[in-house]
């Protein structure tokens, strides 16, 4: 797996011109600001859950083509106690996944393979996250 380094010099729009976004696989899901935790002080995340909507998961589970149609609730990212040091970035994959508090909860929790990023206001993360034995691109942008 080949993550991008640099999260943000990756992209063609500025930070401020983009949308929030929580897209696994293919599913792009809306970001439920009034129930996440964004706690982020300098280089720190010190609490980072991004739930998504439930009543727009509900309206998704409505279809019988809808990929997760199993799942009870909306996935829920989440990222604690991290020092993403003078960059602003952190790797997370197989060999430091165990150092660090970070993992999708959807029924249960999974492991993820990320690179998280905050610049100017905004929390990037891109990469992939396991759901049952299962490989899917995630990724994630909101403004704080």
């Amino acid at each position: 797996m080949k993550l991008i380094l640099n999260i943000f010099k990756s992209r063609k729009t500025q930070p401020s011109e983009r949308k929030e976004v929580f897209i696994i696989g293919k599913n792009a899901l809306t970001i439920d600001k009034s129930e996440s935790i964004i706690e982020i002080k300098d280089n720190e995340i010190i609490d980072l859950t991004i739930k998504t909507s439930e009543k727009e998961f509900e309206k998704l589970l409505e279809s019988e083509s809808f990929e997760f149609s199993w799942a009870l609730y909306s996935p829920i990212f989440y990222a604690r106690g991290l020092d993403l040091k003078r960059k602003n970035q952190l790797r997370i994959n197989d060999e430091n996944k165990y150092d660090h508090e970070v993992a999708l909860y959807f029924m249960e929790h999974h492991d993820v393979k990320v690179n998280i990023g905050l610049k100017n206001g905004c929390v990037l993360i891109a990469g992939f996250a396991d759901v049952f034995g299962k490989e899917y691109p995630l990724e994630i942008f909101l403004r704080y």
